[in-house]
């Protein structure tokens, strides 16, 4: 079992699970999941970089609560694991570590941009915002198989999904998005998907650009993805327009998945606008 990780939150006492049903044990088994190898002290808190621990403490051993047994009382599940009993795992241990924090999908794209601009210069922006940057295409959007995708596969409608965001128009159907979703922009400030200042009298031409690996969490209920999409705004001047050729924007996205097997896009981030001829981003849509 992996860390418990923390993006928003503040203020809080982490205490190790206490309580089970009669199932748990097979359903722990059937999942794969190690009930040795707990976690439940070990936060990775995505918005603490000094790792300070000022956002969450260790409950004392005496304040926990009774045991939960919500079908009646049984044998627990999941052994209590001593802090700093278990080692954290290595990614190259365990396949299964994977972090699909919000935040730091981003810290990681900014890395990777950092990484390319001191060796080939920042990319041009159309903006005097700088973070975050957009990833270099040969460093974040790998080439998407060439193989027929079925079209009730996680890849098929995640893909519809990323083409609705892109397309969308104020008003239009959003069920594919969850409740109250905001865009992230390049700035650090959020915008909701229903943005209120959008000029409905330009006509806007969006497009899927370059669409990135569809990476599938192995729980199977969240998803991650990144892709180049391309928006154009035209005004009735192109003429004298110097942006013409629209602008280049690199997107990070988590997707859920219900139980009832719907997915939704949770989380959006925005890079900077980018000027496509001078990214060098290869059209693959």
């Amino acid at each position: 079992m992996s860390e418990v990780h923390i993006e928003e939150s503040n203020a809080i006492a982490v205490a190790p699970f206490n309580g089970s049903y009669p199932e748990h044990a097979q359903h722990l088994k059937t999942a794969n999941l190690d009930i040795n190898h707990n976690l439940w002290y070990d936060v990775f808190d995505h918005n603490d970089p000094e790792k300070s621990r000022k956002n969450w403490t260790l409950l004392p051993e005496n304040n926990y609560e009774d045991a939960w047994f919500p079908a009646g009382p049984c044998d627990i599940a999941i052994p209590r694991t001593a802090v700093g009993s278990v080692m954290r795992e290595t990614p190259e241990q365990s396949e299964t570590m994977q972090s699909f924090g919000f935040h730091q999908l981003v810290d990681d794209s900014k890395a990777l941009a950092a990484a390319a601009a001191a060796a080939t210069g920042p990319p041009a922006v159309l903006s005097q915002l700088s973070t975050p940057p957009a990833p270099p295409a040969e460093a974040s959007v790998p080439s998407v198989s060439s193989s027929p995708v079925k079209k009730d596969s996680d890849e098929f409608q995640i893909t519809n999904i990323i083409n609705s965001f892109i397309h969308y128009v104020p008003g239009a159907n959003s069920s594919w998005a969850a409740e109250g979703l905001v865009v992230m922009q390049g700035d650090g400030t959020a915008k909701p998907l229903v943005d209120p200042s959008v000029n409905s009298g330009s006509l806007a031409i969006d497009e899927l650009w370059n669409l990135g690996k569809i990476s599938v969490a192995a729980s199977g209920d969240m998803a991650y993805a990144s892709f180049w999409a391309r928006h154009l705004t035209i005004t009735g001047n192109e003429s004298t327009n110097s942006n013409f050729e629209g602008v280049l924007v690199y997107y990070t996205i988590i997707c859920s998945k219900s139980d009832s097997g719907e997915w939704k896009l949770v989380h959006v981030q925005r890079s900077v606008d980018c000027v496509p001829s001078q990214m060098g981003v290869p059209k693959t849509h």
